[in-house]
């Protein structure tokens, strides 16, 4: 979009069916961005092993479709001839919605057409394409911090109407609390040294740090388990 400094944004999903079988709350996501997020700029790319992978409400919104060289030519939306005949061991080929066969670059430009190391040639053409680009940059996708500091956390006096602060949200990069005034009991599960014990010493300290003794008592059992 010419109006807005940062470009389009591209969701790419490679294997829709494995991603809606991973993360079946999200498909619900994915299909209002690829409804609505046209109007924003962002679009939406997706693969699937068959055209039936992909459900109707959400291939109405994909209007642009490729298919490469399928597993059972009768799969096809295109024509199943021309599907029948795209080669075998050629990755690349297949046919347009027009029934015309194509054949996709490979993208690397360092001279060789093999898939040889292609992860690795597709990244240093990321990245020759990243340091000839004079234009301002799209900003970086927020993630999660590999470490956080309990310190960097608002101390519980801060927000009294929101309990504790334990966390930090992957969502708004904020704060998490937990309010034991109106939610009394907390759950933690996870595997092994996954971190259950560090996160109930921390939220031991929070809550010595926001109440006096007087109004808040701490009763700890701990079992460990025996082979």
């Amino acid at each position: 979009m010419t109006d807005e400094p940062w470009g389009d944004v591209f969701l790419v999903i490679d294997g829709w069916a494995n991603f809606r079988k991973d993360y079946e709350a999200l498909e619900p996501i994915v299909l209002d961005i690829a409804a609505r997020g046209l109007s924003y700029g962002i679009h939406v790319i997706l693969t699937a092993s068959r055209s039936m992978e992909v459900r109707a409400n959400m291939k109405g919104h994909l209007l642009n479709r490729l298919e490469l060289r399928l597993g059972d030519p009768m799969d096809s939306e295109f024509d199943r001839n021309v599907a029948a005949n795209v080669p075998t061991g050629v990755p690349g080929r297949g046919q347009t919605p027009q029934k015309q066969h194509v054949m996709a670059a490979v993208s690397r430009i360092d001279g060789l057409s093999s898939d040889t190391d292609l992860a690795e040639a597709t990244t240093a053409l990321a990245a020759e394409v990243a340091r000839h680009w004079q234009q301002p940059g799209a900003p970086e996708v927020r993630l999660l911090p590999r470490e956080f500091a309990a310190a960097q956390l608002p101390p519980g006096d801060r927000f009294p109407n929101r309990g504790i602060s334990f966390a930090f949200d992957e969502d708004n990069l904020g704060p998490v609390f937990v309010d034991f005034d109106q939610d009394p009991f907390f759950l933690v599960f996870g595997e092994s040294e996954s971190g259950k014990s560090n996160l109930l010493k921390l939220l031991i300290t929070r809550l010595t740090e926001r109440y006096d003794g007087n109004a808040c008592k701490l009763f700890v059992a701990s079992a460990s388990a025996r082979s």
